[in-house]
């Protein structure tokens, strides 16, 4: 049972921290994109937002999506590499 309460708490930090990652690399691309900046720099941007906030891009898919019409930038992640303690006593 404490096994599967650590790997809960894991789940919740980890999403948590993804999220406000891709929260401020959001809000930077769409900052850019309202600048006039290019879908390539936007996207340089967006990267190194989420580099700089803990977010290893060879083990996370970040899905960038650029709305020019809004000044609007959506950022979807999904951790590949999601480790269970659980999974260690089975």
């Amino acid at each position: 049972m404490a096994a599967f309460a650590v790997d809960l708490g894991s789940f919740y930090y980890r999403g948590s921290q993804l999220q406000s990652a891709s929260d401020l690399a959001s809000l930077a691309g769409a900052e850019m994109q309202s600048q006039g900046a290019s879908e390539a720099e936007i996207r340089d941007t967006v990267n190194d937002v989420l580099e700089s906030n803990g977010v290893d891009l060879g083990t996370v898919d970040a899905d960038i999506l650029l709305f020019a019409d809004q000044d609007e930038v959506q950022v979807s992640l999904n951790d590949k590499d999601v480790s269970l303690y659980l999974s260690s006593f089975l």
